[in-house]
């Protein structure tokens, strides 16, 4: 705005990078040219899944979108193709061919068996890294047998509000729950439980986030 204009509210023509309403803009963008002039379907579940099925040419193809990347589904090769020909005349593509991870999975096709598998193998050696447990032996059970997390473990003095001052118990209870939500459901209760001391934990509750790592 010029000097002298104070008070007055601009209109925001195009969405950009590290602005709240830039997703939603982009979404706005990207959901045009995929309904009214691509044809497929938004799915309802997930409004970052676009579906078609042409019943003529027995097409099926599914399009998966996370911010700018795609992962495309298709029944047939050729379909998958004419799709990345159809999107590259609306934005700047690159087709990096078969997908081996998407939103930290590791995906793994075998096409002599035809079947797909996900596994979090790299996204779980990322974050033992992160927080320093690359070298932890390995346990059979998130909990150990007889454990009791209270909130009369919380820290109540100045010393061990200090001791715990540094320790990224959040970050790390984040990382972990991802993983659950994901793939390791099994994981769920005993994170629930710890997420109760996710503003005041104890050093014990630290290292039975570890032992879940």
């Amino acid at each position: 705005m010029k000097d002298g204009e104070d008070g007055r509210v601009g209109k925001l023509n195009k969405g950009l990078y590290g602005l709240k309403q830039a997703r939603r803009v982009w979404y706005l963008e990207l959901r045009g040219v995929m309904v009214d002039k691509l044809r497929f379907k938004v799915c309802n579940a997930d409004h970052g899944v676009f579906i078609k099925h042409d019943t003529k040419k027995n097409e099926d193809i599914i399009i998966a979108v996370a911010t700018d990347d795609m992962d495309i589904i298709a029944n047939m090769d050729n379909t998958a193709r004419h799709f990345n020909y159809d999107i590259s005349q609306h934005f700047g593509i690159t087709d990096l061919r078969e997908t081996h991870y998407l939103l930290r999975f590791e995906i793994k096709c075998n096409w002599t068996t035809c079947t797909v598998s996900i596994n979090q193998g790299a996204y779980i050696d990322t974050i033992t890294t992160c927080f320093n447990l690359t070298s932890a032996k390995p346990v059979y059970t998130p909990l150990k047998p007889g454990t009791a997390l209270t909130k009369e473990q919380c820290p109540k003095t100045p010393s061990e509000f200090d001791q715990m001052q540094n320790v990224p118990y959040c970050p790390a209870l984040g990382a972990a729950w991802y993983a659950a939500i994901v793939l390791q459901p099994y994981i769920s209760f005993v994170l629930s439980t710890l997420s109760q001391f996710a503003d005041n934990p104890r050093e014990m509750h630290w290292r039975t986030l570890q032992r879940v790592m």
